[in-house]
């Protein structure tokens, strides 16, 4: 073709003047390193944009002797930071934008701003917020009795603060007790091996969320499919003087008082109906004018258009673990969901579920299918033993050749 012809030709000249062809790469590679020195040689001058009664946050350090804590990790709950580094020295992108000027007209100005960072100033309120947000993260870690105060240190228009942290002795849970009113939802929660909190541990509110949460998804595997954390709230008694805590775990008192939000909280559901609306992607938004057919498979009622079926209902039906006549079960939810996503020819799955008038559960699974065929092409240039050369590849895959999602993959190469 012309095409081809011309970047023949264009390959060929360059390759007859390869003196030129030198002398621009060179100039290119010149280009590439001034742009990334130049920010270097502009260091001297990093407090450009910081006023004259202010000051550029150079560094921030953290010192403390608690060994279970990371003071890097502890930075993160910081108000303020110093401009980012390369390498932990290197304030590449405020040399960018000290690069430039004041002057937005230019499009070199808005360039260098858009990819540098403005300067970090000083702010000491922002610093009073910091010893009071590091103060309550060690709290929550057991140190109750934790103080946390800052210094800062000023060379010309730079400034160093320093968080110094005394933690105190720690707080460690002394006894620990569940009082659910509900025998048997008691029994499950006691009859665990796997409490998070035990005698001796310190103090954690992370584990103490982590503790609720693992009870209210325990009883939710066993059936009761109201319950969730929030519903759990843990007294904690500090003033034992001994740096111990007894801590107790119990429902909300807001819920005791009302027999039936027990009754909702405290009932097992079962599911009853089992429904998946199987279509094609396209087809969800139309669903009103679809010829929708129904079929059962493992009394699982399966939704699905008759003249463009999207799967086959047998094939969809296999990977549900929702299945009517069963205790509610987060874990038979996860395992759909990841029984139905891992099929290739599945673009959007979904599952709800409604209370019926049994009061228990009816569940909707919601599968469509994504496109099915794909076309893809490749050309690639070969050099062997002197010779030039050129390749192309292409390639026809279909996810849901037979309507289960079985994949069918076609390549040639020449």
């Amino acid at each position: 073709s012309e095409n081809f012809k011309k970047i023949s030709y264009i390959c060929i000249k360059i390759s007859l003047r390869k003196e030129h062809f030198f002398t621009m790469t060179k100039k290119v590679i010149y280009y590439i390193i001034s742009l990334i020195i130049l920010p270097v040689f502009c260091s001297c001058s990093m407090t450009k944009y910081v006023p004259n009664d202010q000051y550029l946050l150079k560094k921030i350090q953290i010192k403390s002797n608690i060994p279970d804590i990371n003071n890097e990790e502890l930075k993160s709950y910081l108000r303020q930071t110093p401009n980012n580094t390369i390498l932990g020295f290197w304030p590449l992108k405020l040399g960018f934008y000290n690069l430039s000027n004041d002057d937005s007209t230019k499009w070199v100005n808005r360039w260098l701003r858009r990819i540098g960072e403005p300067p970090v100033i000083y702010d000491s309120l922002k610093t009073i917020y910091g010893c009071d947000e590091l103060q309550k993260v060690i709290f929550n870690k057991g140190y109750l009795n934790a103080k946390v105060t800052s210094t800062t240190k000023t060379n010309k228009k730079h400034i160093k603060i320093t968080y110094n942290i005394v933690p105190g002795e720690p707080y460690r849970f002394r006894n620990y007790f569940i009082t659910i009113p509900d025998s048997t939802i008691a029994t499950i929660v006691n009859k665990r091996n796997s409490s998070l909190i035990k005698q001796g541990n310190l103090f954690d509110v992370d584990k103490i969320n982590e503790e609720r949460e693992q009870i209210a998804r325990l009883l939710r595997n066993h059936g009761y499919f109201n319950f969730r954390k929030e519903l759990l709230l843990f007294y904690v008694d500090s003033t034992l003087n001994t740096n111990e805590i007894d801590a107790e775990l119990s429902i909300q008192p807001q819920y005791l008082d009302n027999d039936s939000a027990l009754q909702i909280i405290f009932s097992k559901k079962r599911i009853d109906n089992t429904t998946i609306i199987a279509l094609k992607d396209n087809d969800i938004s139309n669903i009103s004018n679809l010829q929708l057919d129904t079929t059962y498979v493992n009394n699982i009622k399966i939704i699905y258009n008759t003249k463009n079926k999207a799967f086959r209902p047998k094939a969809i039906a296999n990977k549900i673990s929702i299945i009517p006549n069963i205790l509610y079960s987060d874990f038979a939810v996860e395992r759909t969901y990841s029984h139905l996503n891992s099929l290739s020819a599945a673009k959007y799955v979904n599952i709800s579920f409604s209370e019926n008038l049994n009061n228990n559960l009816d569940a909707q699974v919601i599968i469509t299918q994504n496109k099915p065929h794909t076309v893809s092409a490749e050309i690639e240039g070969t050099y062997s033993g002197g010779d030039l050369g050129i390749g192309a590849a292409i390639g026809y895959k279909n996810n849901n050749i037979f309507h289960g999602s079985e994949i069918l993959n076609i390549n040639v190469n020449g």
